[in-house]
């Protein structure tokens, strides 16, 4: 997965590698998926999220010890 530095870039990384379906769809879709997360894939992705936010922290600091 690319550097991500926003929840949403995360979440639109996410949905892009389970997405099928033409580029020019992809926004709605989006969006539809979105509104259709329940709550435990919420915080499923959430804590996802900030597990490699925080790796990729660490590893800048080690890059600078």
């Amino acid at each position: 997965m690319q550097e991500t530095k926003e929840f949403e870039d995360f979440l639109q990384e996410v949905h892009g590698e389970q997405y099928i379906g033409t580029d020019d769809m992809m926004p709605d879709d989006f969006e539809k998926w979105l509104q259709d997360l329940d709550v435990d894939r919420w915080i499923l992705l959430g804590a996802r999220f900030g597990i490699i936010s925080q790796k990729k922290c660490i590893e800048r600091i080690e890059k600078n010890i």
